[in-house]
């Protein structure tokens, strides 16, 4: 049978001292809704860097696809104006040889459309006729052409023209300022009469006088009875 073996002795460990702290204590309580306005300005300024290098990235790619959309636009440009170019190059080239065969035979007679004319137009089952006829201006209005010629208005521009000689304009009249010669002149105009309002002391004044004369005419009164 195997010896007893010793018991290890157990040294006592030292007990860690426990403070207590009032002011951590009161801290902890009463900042609640301090601790929860400061994770919602974290939260806020997180979103704002977020949403400030999307838009950093965002406009990055948009100077990118502007430039690209360019440089394809220009490219374009360029294909139009060679071919273009090298058009013009065959049409002057045909046109200097056909110039060399063909003689220049004058202005086509294209008569101008007739003014006087009527048109008509159908749509579904409504039914419209249009008249074009040339019109002359007066002062009394508009007429026809051909109303005019027969009844005798004057346009504005021959009324406007009667009583000159041909090849004058006529003057304007100036204005001077000397007197009519019928004498007439224009009627004076009426001063406008200046109101104010009395003060204090004046009306004080304005009543006294008037209590006065009727003290004197009252005495008058009873003196002649």
């Amino acid at each position: 049978m195997a010896p007893p073996t010793k018991r290890r002795r157990i040294e006592p460990t030292a007990v860690e001292e426990i403070t207590f702290d009032p002011a951590a204590r009161q801290d902890f309580l009463t900042g609640f809704h301090k601790r929860k306005l400061q994770r919602a300005k974290h939260a806020q300024e997180a979103a704002e860097r977020r949403a400030r290098e999307e838009r950093i990235a965002e406009r990055k790619k948009l100077r990118e696809e502007r430039k690209a959309e360019l440089e394809r636009h220009v490219q374009q440009v360029n294909a139009m104006l060679r071919s273009a170019s090298a058009l013009n190059g065959a049409e002057d080239q045909g046109t200097a040889s056909s110039n060399s065969d063909e003689e220049w035979s004058g202005i086509s007679g294209e008569e101008p459309a007739p003014v006087d004319h009527e048109a008509e137009y159908i749509d579904e089952d409504k039914y419209t006729t249009v008249t074009v006829e040339a019109m002359d201006v007066s002062r009394e209005g508009l007429f026809k052409a051909e109303q005019a010629k027969d009844e005798g208005h004057k346009t504005y521009e021959q009324e406007t023209k009667v009583g000159q000689e041909p090849g004058k304009v006529a003057k304007k009249p100036k204005w001077t300022k000397e007197k009519p010669k019928d004498g007439s002149e224009k009627p004076k105009r009426k001063k406008k009469r200046n109101f104010r309002y009395e003060s204090k002391t004046e009306r004080k004044t304005a009543r006294s006088k008037e209590k006065s004369k009727g003290r004197k005419q009252a005495r008058e009164r009873r003196g002649g009875g």
